[in-house]
């Protein structure tokens, strides 16, 4: 019996929010935004979540940000208050940090600066509905009520992160020193749901480490390990990006993966002024090992790719065209049967000669000085003796 394919249908997203949120914000809280608007109905819980997955991102930052402007860190990570931190817990430690990276560059300064004095009062009431749904909500319809408010408030909360599109997660994977301190390699940039972007070529000025996770923003990279890192959880198989969960009494960091419940912990290290390091992207050119196969160019010339004809006998034209006016690159290589038959004849009839040579006499008709006397015929004499 065949089997009928079934047509998948595309999954219903709401459209909470602007589509920025989703495909432009550093790629943790995008997917976490994902995940929240997924229905027809956005899931408030979620929302809540990915406004936590955007505090915990911000936070690191600033807190790498205070370790690089040699800054002491807030009172409320001393003494293990913050080893299992809450929303409420974030959203205290997001009201004590701002203004965390005024005295860094403008733009890290900007990009850091949320939630602002604005928000501090939607973030309050987005946690007391968190509370609200999970403690006193029993109703089904006050909770459906209870979560669009969550969502609409949350998306509120969250469009405070457009400086954020400007900035951008990069992790550099390697890099060829062209003289100074310009370098060029491959990075990849985690923005949008992509968990695994494409890697592009760049070409930049400053020394950064490479397999190493920053944040970019308008010319300068912020070391945010170990607040934010790219890695392998213990008993994962696979990198991803690692934000940071909690910190310890004894000054360690606990990362993990917002999709997992495996975490690590890890010591920030002291202050670090180089944690904010210049870097600037200049142009590059494509590379001779970037060049397709279909043309070789000569180094100061501008390549394009070969124009492909429309039609078939546009395709037959073209070919015609380009066999009589360019030299084939294999011609030597064509024509070595036909050589190899002509010596083969050559060499057959030096060979024939040198054998009709030696069988024709070598005096032939007597027209040396001393011809040779001829011979009498063998057989009997007819002639009778005198």
């Amino acid at each position: 019996m065949a089997r009928t394919a079934t047509k998948r249908q595309p999954v219903a997203v709401s459209d909470l929010g602007p589509s920025w949120l989703r495909h432009e914000l550093p790629h943790p809280i995008a997917a976490a935004w994902h995940r929240a608007t997924l229905g027809a109905e956005p899931d408030g819980l979620l929302a809540v979540l990915a406004v936590e997955t955007a505090l915990r991102l911000v936070t690191g930052l600033q807190l790498a940000t205070r370790l690089a402007l040699g800054a002491p860190l807030p009172n409320l990570l001393t003494e293990g208050r913050f080893k299992r931190p809450t929303a409420g817990s974030w959203s205290m430690l997001a009201h004590e940090l701002r203004g965390a990276a005024r005295g860094a560059p403008a733009a890290l300064a900007d990009a850091l600066a949320w939630p602002r004095q604005s928000d501090v009062s939607a973030l309050r009431k987005l946690v007391e509905l968190r509370n609200d749904l999970a403690h006193r909500a029993s109703d089904v319809a006050f909770r459906g009520h209870l979560a669009t408010r969550m969502a609409t408030c949350a998306a509120r909360l969250l469009e405070g992160l457009e400086p954020l599109r400007r900035a951008g997660l990069t992790y550099l994977l390697d890099a060829s020193a062209e003289g100074g301190d310009v370098f060029e390699g491959r990075a990849q940039r985690f923005h949008g749901l992509n968990p695994v972007p494409e890697h592009e070529r760049i070409r930049w000025v400053g020394v950064a480490k490479i397999r190493h996770l920053y944040f970019e923003v308008d010319g300068h990279l912020l070391d945010p390990s170990p607040f934010l890192s790219r890695g392998i959880l213990p008993g994962s198989r696979s990198e991803s990006i690692l934000l940071w969960k909690g910190f310890g009494a004894r000054g360690d960091v606990a990362v993990g993966d917002d999709e997992a419940t495996l975490e690590s912990w890890q010591a920030p290290g002291g202050t670090d002024p180089q944690r904010i390091i210049p870097f600037q992207r200049l142009a590059r050119t494509r590379g001779a090992d970037e060049r397709t196969r279909h043309a070789v160019v000569s180094g100061d010339s501008d390549w394009s790719p070969p124009r492909r004809p429309s039609s078939l006998p546009a395709l037959a034209r073209a070919q015609s065209e380009r066999t009589r006016s360019e030299p084939v690159p294999h011609e030597r290589s064509r024509r070595w049967p036909f050589l190899f038959a002509g010596g083969v004849l050559a060499g057959a009839v030096a060979v024939l000669a040198f054998t009709w040579r030696r069988d024709v006499p070598s005096d032939p008709g007597g027209l040396s000085e001393h011809p040779r006397p001829l011979e009498a015929p063998a057989g009997p004499s007819t002639m009778a003796a005198p």
